[in-house]
């Protein structure tokens, strides 16, 4: 019986440790090596501007930004009503509170078309879309259909959203006044409140004041819980709160109102029910 060699076994170990180095570092970098930045994004029907009404779709987004400035999508939409049909998807511009144009075009029912309720593919992306995948910022995700042109489905880039809710604002002291209004409210993971109010048809010579989200059921004047506006300047203005985690949990759980008040109506010129 012929002896092991040390020194062969030693060679022969080596070799076959370099070989399996080898095979890993090449699969690392024909995969995950080359993705830069992947989202997984959350799609729902709650955080569109302006509401979708009697819609309930919910959808994903998964997003992966590679070292070429390509980008590759997947987009699916569920509980999807069989009477409508999707056709494009974009990346906007644009903070949880506004809509924004798009910069960059996943589905544009051409090239790429959506296959019943998903779609995937790949696009090239210029300087600074990339960096926009790349940092997130104020960019959503928008799923449109035939009968929802501007958008059925909505995700934050960045932003995992807790609470969307799109109010309209009606007068209540006098209801002959003219004044309609609508404050957008999105409330992120991170308990910060991104907040819109805007106000139509202001009677003239009136100036708008103050406005906030008060706690009380409908018809009833409560205690203002979260400060949104102090004056004229602010309104129609995106702005941003971090809510403590009482006001927090009054606006997601508690029956509460967002008001508005103006010089010549200073309790509650406009109103709407949040819950």
């Amino acid at each position: 019986m012929s002896q092991l060699n040390p020194k062969r076994n030693l060679l022969a170990a080596l070799g076959l440790s370099l070989l399996l180095g080898f095979s890993v570092s090449c699969k690392d970098d024909d995969g995950n090596d080359n993705v830069v930045k992947e989202r997984n994004i959350t799609l729902d029907s709650k955080q569109e501007i302006p509401t979708v009404m009697n819609r309930n779709e919910k959808g994903n987004a998964n997003l992966k930004l590679m070292k070429d400035s390509s980008l590759s999508f997947n987009l699916s939409v569920s509980n999807f009503d069989g009477t409508d049909q999707l056709t494009m998807a974009h990346i906007h511009t644009g903070s949880p509170v506004e809509s924004g144009p798009p910069i960059i075009t996943l589905v544009d029912n051409s090239k790429t078309k959506f296959q019943g309720t998903s779609a995937s593919g790949t696009v090239k992306l210029n300087a600074s879309q990339y960096a926009a995948v790349k940092d997130g910022g104020n960019f959503y995700v928008n799923v449109h259909s035939t009968k929802l042109p501007l958008g059925l489905v909505r995700g934050e880039l960045d932003k995992e959203v807790l609470f969307a809710q799109n109010v309209d604002l009606t007068p209540m002291t006098n209801t002959l006044r003219p004044e309609t209004g609508t404050a957008i409210l999105r409330m992120t993971k991170d308990s910060t409140l991104h907040y819109k109010v805007s106000v139509n048809n202001l009677t003239t010579g009136d100036i708008l004041t103050a406005a906030q989200i008060n706690v009380g059921k409908t018809g009833i004047v409560g205690p203002v819980v979260i400060p949104l506006y102090t004056g004229s300047a602010d309104y129609n203005t995106a702005k941003s709160l971090k809510l403590t985690s009482s006001q927090a949990n009054f606006l997601q759980n508690m029956e509460v109102y967002v008001s508005v008040n103006s010089q010549q109506v200073a309790n509650e010129l406009l109103r709407g029910q949040i819950r």
